[in-house]
C-alpha cells in the first residue's frame, strides 16, 4: 500500500529533538511492509533553520522523507507564520500531484491550508483520506487574544471553525491525540458518524526510558522528610504556566529548600525564569536548558515528580511529556482539565492543581513531599499506566484503521471508532 503522511511540522531522524507523531507514525508503517512518504517543510519549526540547501531534498529512512521549499518565519505568531503555512500546502499538493497517486494519504489537521489541501488531493487521487487532529485550532488562537476579547474569540474564528468542519466532512476516518478531541460538539460534525474515530496518542517509546530509569518506587535518596526533586521537562513559552512554577518555588526557598526544582527546556520566557532566578536567589531551581531526548530518562531516574504546566485555558489535554513522566514512574502534578485530569484521579498517579494559582501548585507539591508512601503509590502506578502509550501500540492502530480503509479486514479498536455517541 502507499500512503502519504502530509505535515509541515515536526522533526526528522538526526535532530535534537525528541521522535515527532509523523516519524514515529511512518517509521511504524514502514515497517509492516508498506510504501510510505512523508511530506514535510524543509524548514524547521523548532530551530527556525532550513534543513537544507541542497538540491537534493529526499531522505531515505525505511520511509522517505519529501522536504517541500518553504520560507523561513522567526515569530510563531505573524504573516511570515501565514505565508509558510500557505506555501507548504501549496508546493506539497503540486509536487504530490506529480507522483504516484497514494492509496491514502494522512495530513495533520494543524493548520488549514494543509488540511484543504489533503483534501483536493485526495479528491484528485481518489485517495482514502484521514485527519489527524494534533491540536485544536482555531480554539488555540483564543489563548494569545487580550482577555477582554476572548469572551468573543468563538464569533471571531467562526469563519475557520466551519472550513474545518467542512473538510472534515470529506474524511474517511479522524484520529486525535486524545480522546476529548474526538468529542460530539464543535470539532467534528455530526454527519462523521459511521467513520472510523480513532484515539492515537502520542505516545513514547517506553523501553528505551526505562531501559535508563530503573524504577525504584519512591526516589528520593535523602532521607530527610520533605525532600524532593521536582523536574519540568518542555516548553518555556506564554501558553505554559511557568510564571506560576517560579512564585511556588519563591515560596518554598525558605521555608522548605528540600523541595527542588529542575527545568529542562527552552523557549521565550527562559530568559525571564533565570532572570527571576538571580533576583529572588533561588539555591532551589536549576535551568538546565535543552536536553536531548536520550538524555532525559537518566534526568527522570533522580527525580521524584514530573510537572505538566498549562496555563488557564490551554486546549491541550493529553501533552507529550506526561507519557515520558509515566513510562518513567513519576507522580504528575498537572493543572490540565480533561482527560489527563480524568486519567490523573483514575489511576491515582498525581495530582492536579489550578492553573495560574501559586499557593494550589505550593500544595500539591507539599502534599506529595510530606507523604512518601502516597508518593510512592503513585509513582506505581504511574509505572503501571505508562506501558499503556508504548508508541508501537500506538502506532498499531494507525496501520489496522488503514489497513482496514483500503479493504482489509474489519477491525476492532481499542477506542472511541464509529459511532459519535461512544466519542462523546
Amino acid at each position: 500500500m502507499k500512503i502519504s503522511i502530509i505535515g509541515p511540522y515536526g522533526t526528522i531522524p538526526g535532530e535534537v529533538w525528541r521522535e515527532t507523531r509523523f516519524s514515529m507514525m511512518a517509521d511504524h508503517l514502514a515497517k509492516a511492509g508498506h510504501d510510505v512518504t512523508w511530506w514535510t517543510a524543509d524548514f524547521a519549526h523548532h530551530s527556525k533553520q532550513f534543513r537544507t540547501s541542497a538540491p537534493e531534498r529526499t531522505i531515505k529512512q525505511p520511509y522517505t522523507i519529501r522536504l517541500v521549499r518553504t520560507p523561513a518565519y522567526q515569530s510563531h505568531i505573524g504573516i511570515g507564520r501565514l505565508v509558510f503555512e500557505l506555501t507548504f500546502a501549496l508546493r506539497a499538493y503540486g509536487e504530490a500531484m506529480r507522483e504516484v497517486a497514494p492509496d491514502v494519504i494522512i495530513s495533520g489537521d494543524a493548520t488549514l491550508p494543509t488540511s484543504f489541501a489533503a483534501a483536493a488531493l485526495a479528491t484528485r487521487r481518489d485517495a482514502k483520506l484521514v485527519f489527524d487532529i494534533i491540536d485544536l485550532y482555531p480554539e488555540i488562537f483564543s489563548t494569545v487574544l487580550p482577555p477582554n476579547w476572548r469572551p468573543i474569540a468563538q464569533t471571531l474564528f467562526w469563519p475557520l471553525a466551519y472550513a474545518r468542519r467542512r473538510h472534515f466532512l470529506r474524511a474517511d476516518a479522524i484520529i486525535a491525540v486524545s480522546r476529548d478531541y474526538l468529542k460530539v460538539g464543535s470539532i467534528i460534525p455530526a454527519q462523521c458518524a459511521g467513520i472510523p474515530l480513532v484515539p492515537v496518542y502520542w505516545g513514547v517509546d517506553v523501553e528505551s526510558i526505562r531501559h535508563v530509569c530503573c524504577f525504584r518506587g519512591t526516589r528520593s535518596d535523602s532521607p530527610t522528610l520533605g525532600a524532593i526533586q521536582v523536574v519540568y521537562s518542555g516548553t518555556l513559552g506564554e501558553k505554559y504556566d511557568v510564571g506560576t512554577l517560579m512564585e511556588a518555588a519563591i515560596s518554598l526557598r525558605d521555608t522548605r529548600p528540600q523541595v527542588n526544582f529542575v527545568i529542562a527546556g527552552d523557549g521565550p520566557r527562559r530568559s525571564q525564569i533565570e532572570s527571576c532566578i538571580r533576583e529572588h536567589h533561588l539555591s532551589n531551581v536549576i535551568v538546565l536548558g535543552p536536553i536531548a531526548p536520550q538524555e532525559l530518562a537518566s534526568l527522570y531516574r533522580r527525580c521524584d515528580v514530573g510537572l505538566c504546566l498549562y496555563s488557564p485555558g490551554s486546549t491541550v489535554v493529553m501533552p507529550i511529556k506526561a507519557y515520558d513522566y509515566f513510562a518513567a514512574g513519576l507522580p504528575i502534578i498537572s493543572s490540565i482539565k480533561g482527560e489527563l485530569q480524568e486519567v490523573i484521579a483514575r489511576e491515582r498517579c498525581g495530582v492536579t492543581y489550578e492553573a495560574g494559582n501559586p499557593r494550589s501548585l505550593t500544595q500539591s507539591l507539599l502534599d506529595l513531599a510530606d507523604d512518601v508512601e502516597l508518593r510512592s503509590t503513585m509513582a506505581g502506578n504511574a509505572y503501571r499506566i505508562g506501558s499503556t502509550f508504548e508508541k508501537r501500540i500506538q502506532y498499531d492502530r494507525i496501520l489496522r484503521l488503514v489497513e482496514q480503509l483500503v479493504g482489509g479486514p474489519q477491525t476492532s479498536f481499542d477506542g472511541p471508532r464509529t459511532s459519535m455517541a461512544r466519542a462523546s
